[in-house]
């Protein structure tokens, strides 16, 4: 298994946060491109810069009230970098652990590389209501690049 995929409803705040629910983001250090996400209440972007600590990612993703339209965060390992690459094969080469796709608002693909993680993201998942939750499997992945434009 690659990932999962599944679709949120139309206007579910804090999305991330709920699907990372348990996860220890922590750790990791994120790359976040792509995005538009975006406080509740004005059009203010949620992160303020393309790479973020673990730290500070959570404090933003559960403390603050958004909705995301749009993004590609990555998590690694590495400190204040998170290595580029193009396609499934060169992320399961990566030092990238998780990639989170968001495409327009409701759709979400998660590739993970540890397997308790995955399946604590689908417990989420079933948790908060979210629907057509998948798989990813080289079968049917139909992401051709690791990118959302």
């Amino acid at each position: 298994m690659r990932g999962i995929s599944f679709k949120i409803c139309n206007f579910e705040y804090k999305p991330i946060s709920k699907i990372l629910e348990n996860v220890n983001i922590i750790n990791f250090n994120w790359s976040i491109s792509e995005d538009e996400i975006y406080l509740r209440g004005n059009n203010l972007s949620l992160f303020d810069t393309k790479y973020t600590s673990g730290k500070k990612f959570n404090n933003l993703i559960n403390e603050k009230e958004y909705q995301a339209i749009s993004a590609n965060m990555r998590a690694s390992f590495n400190a204040g970098y998170v290595e580029e690459f193009d396609n499934y094969e060169e992320f399961n080469k990566s030092d990238c652990v998780i990639n989170i796709f968001c495409t327009d608002v409701n759709f979400y693909e998660v590739y993970v590389k540890d397997k308790l993680t995955l399946e604590t993201i689908k417990t989420n998942c079933y948790n908060y209501g979210f629907n057509n939750i998948e798989y990813i499997t080289k079968s049917n992945d139909g992401r051709t690049r690791f990118t959302i434009t």
